[in-house]
């Protein structure tokens, strides 16, 4: 049992307060903590670069998702708001507020803190006035004719107003022309999504880069032939993506924002980020053409997409970056030639990045070529663009095994690779049923169905993590392989729900949403109070990217109140506010490092019996009602050793990982003589497993 004793403790006799954070402002606070570690000067420089990156690649989903969700809600009529248990519109000017304070704070750690260590580095990201007279600019301006023009959409701003001209994610420049009687305005694209955003300087000493955008700026008169230019400023629009009242909403409240919203237009401004230095003239410009309201617009810098920094290249690497270390072998798997045969012997976990992933590509590629085989199925969420899982069950329906994958063309951001590769396994024969309308499959699960001497044997891989082997380099996940008769039935009356709608009937062994997960994780706790007043010992560890569905959160207050220790590692959204429940300790972490914390991890101490599942579900709304998500038990005591032994390094971290206050702040803990750092102390613990 891991004490809070000698850890920070949050002892909570304060006033009654608000019952829950919001939700996107909770978000905000965790993108923050982003940022802080790009300000961290023990990340080395490229590092840094990398979460500044991170931290305006997300902030930038963020425009085109949940701003574009808030702007919408503050649409409702104000008698609905109570509905939302909050006011969406005081919501949205906080959200704004909270959103220009952090923009402002990356810039000043870019321009303030990461480009002078860059020119201590000789490293130099040089503007159109140096390149005008350091005598470069024949090369620039090749480059520019031969590379970038090719993608430039040049045009001049006449007639009829309308702000649905731009390409999404794309920066413009707004160029104002001097003219005998009006001023005239051009538009240009800056491409930087159809080429790298820095281009590298040859002609100079040292290592000398120039974004783009500048070579673009010394090449305008030459696309505005016979225009005079008197300035070029950046702007950027995001526009909303397709809000999923379903995701996020249900019952009278979904309904009315349905019929309130249904004519809605899908595609406006979310946000507007502009070059502050824009002269009066050509803001005023900028929001009356293009009729942008003044709380679309965020001050900004003369480069939009600070995202794009991972592109600048290290030119002493893997000096200035994280140092690498090896794949940690599996000796389980290692040293027999068949996987089938130690999954039979007993239960596997492993844990990525640590672990190789290889592990899971050759489970996948024996089963695509074993004899014994006869039949695949697999959820698919997000595919790889290059995946080797979807290889090899094309390769299994090549040899004539049965392959059933399902595959969730909802996945944002990723609809595009899963379409194509869903596309390529049909051509194959393998059987592809895609979404289930309006309901998301998000859980990670495969079977593989053997015909032995004993008759059928049922083989499962179960993730809490996307089969993905690209991400699984910076994702931290479990994987559990195993052949327990009650769980691989269990899977496989998961799967026939998902292909043939058959009703969900004795799964105890595994938790399934809109079945009996909920009800199962509500009955945990309540066991864990019993136990506390019966003077039992009682703990709760909960590890989620997000923790927001209101009765799991009630249900969490009541265990806290009761005395039960609870222990919340959240990374992401946290709207469970410690400061609303009264007298007791409760402790909230967040922990960013190197690799993404993803694993959803329940434990419940359960007077010494530990009771622990691994799960692809967040405590949402969206998770545990409108999408099928799985969680599975450890019951093999080894693994669970582990688990507890991961999780306990996490509450003990003291270099990444922060509590959070009734305020959402991060509130950074301070060191004491034994330095922890979980993740680099989980690699060492995996390693001697």
């Amino acid at each position: 049992m891991f004490s809070l004793t000698n850890s920070l403790v949050l002892f909570l006799k304060v006033p009654r307060k608000v019952k829950y954070h919001n939700k996107e402002i909770s978000w905000l606070s965790f993108n923050y903590r982003v940022l802080l570690e790009s300000r961290d000067a023990s990340n080395p420089l490229f590092e840094r670069i990398k979460f500044l990156s991170i931290f305006d690649s997300n902030l930038q989903e963020f425009f085109r998702n949940k701003l574009g969700a808030l702007k919408r809600l503050s649409q409702i009529e104000k008698n609905n708001s109570e509905l939302l248990n909050e006011n969406p519109k005081k919501n949205l000017n906080k959200v704004r507020s909270i959103i220009i304070k952090h923009y402002q704070e990356s810039q000043s750690i870019l321009y303030k803190e990461i480009v002078p260590e860059l020119i201590n580095e000789n490293i130099n990201i040089i503007d159109t006035e140096s390149i005008s007279s350091s005598g470069c600019f024949n090369e620039v301006h090749a480059f520019f004719r031969t590379k970038i023009l090719t993608f430039l959409k040049p045009f001049i701003l006449q007639g009829q107003k309308n702000k649905n001209i731009f390409l999404d994610d794309t920066p413009y420049f707004l160029i104002r022309f001097h003219g005998q009687e009006n001023e005239t305005y051009g538009l240009v694209n800056i491409p930087s999504n159809k080429i790298s955003r820095f281009y590298e300087i040859s002609c100079l000493d040292g290592y000398n880069f120039i974004p783009i955008d500048d070579i673009i700026r010394l090449n305008l008169e030459s696309l505005f032939y016979g225009y005079k230019i008197e300035e070029a400023t950046t702007f950027k629009v995001s526009r909303n993506e397709l809000f999923n009242i379903e995701d996020e909403y249900s019952g009278i409240l979904k309904d009315k924002i349905k019929n309130r919203l249904e004519d809605y237009n899908h595609s406006f401004p979310t946000s507007v980020i502009y070059d502050r230095s824009i002269s009066e003239k050509s803001l005023s410009f900028l929001k009356k053409f293009f009729q942008f309201k003044n709380k679309e617009l965020f001050p900004g810098y003369r480069y939009q997409d600070t995202k794009d920094l991972i592109q600048l290249r290290n030119p002493y690497s893997p000096k200035l970056e994280l140092e690498k270390v090896d794949k940690l072998v599996y000796q389980p798997f290692n040293k027999n030639k068949c996987i089938f045969k130690k999954i039979n012997q007993q239960d596997h976990l492993l844990h990525f990045p640590y672990h190789s992933y290889d592990y899971v590509l050759r489970f996948f590629n024996e089963a695509s070529t074993n004899h014994t085989v006869k039949e695949i199925r697999i959820t698919l969420y997000r595919v790889a663009k290059n995946s080797f899982i979807v290889s090899a069950l094309i390769n299994a329906a090549n040899n004539g095994k049965k392959v059933i994958a399902f595959i969730e063309i909802k996945a944002r951001d990723d609809e595009a690779h899963n379409i194509y590769w869903a596309e390529k396994m049909e051509q194959a024969g393998v059987t592809v049923v895609y979404s289930i309308p309006e309901l998301k499959v998000h859980a990670k699960m495969a079977l593989v169905i053997k015909e032995e001497p004993e008759g059928k044997k049922y083989y499962a891989f179960l993730s809490t993590g996307n089969f993905n082997e690209q991400t699984s380099n910076f994702y931290s996940d479990f994987g559990f392989f195993t052949c327990k008769r009650k769980i691989t039935q269990s899977v496989f009356k998961t799967f026939e729900y998902i292909h043939k709608k058959k009703p969900l009937k004795n799964v105890e062994d595994l938790l399934v949403t809109k079945y009996n997960m909920k009800k199962k994780f509500l009955k945990l706790i309540n066991n864990e109070i019993l136990n506390h007043k019966l003077g039992k010992p009682s703990q709760i560890i909960l590890k989620v990217n997000n923790l927001e569905e209101n009765e799991m959160i009630d249900k969490l207050y009541e265990a806290a109140e009761a005395g039960v220790e609870v222990i919340l590692i959240v990374r992401s959204i946290c709207c469970f506010n410690y400061q609303y429940t009264k007298f007791e300790k409760v402790k909230l972490i967040r922990l960013v490092d190197s690799y993404l914390e993803h694993a959803r991890v329940m434990y419940f101490l359960s007077n010494h019996a530990e009771i622990i599942y691994l799960s692809s579900s967040d405590w949402m709304q969206r998770n545990l009602h409108n999408r099928v998500e799985i969680a599975f038990p450890i019951k093999n005591k080894k693994l669970k050793t582990i688990i507890r032994k991961v999780l306990h390094l996490q509450i003990a971290d003291n270099q990444k990982a922060v509590c959070i206050d009734g305020k959402l702040n991060n509130i950074k803990i301070k060191n004491n003589e034994n330095h922890t750092r979980a993740q680099h102390e989980t690699y060492q613990l995996l390693s001697q497993s």
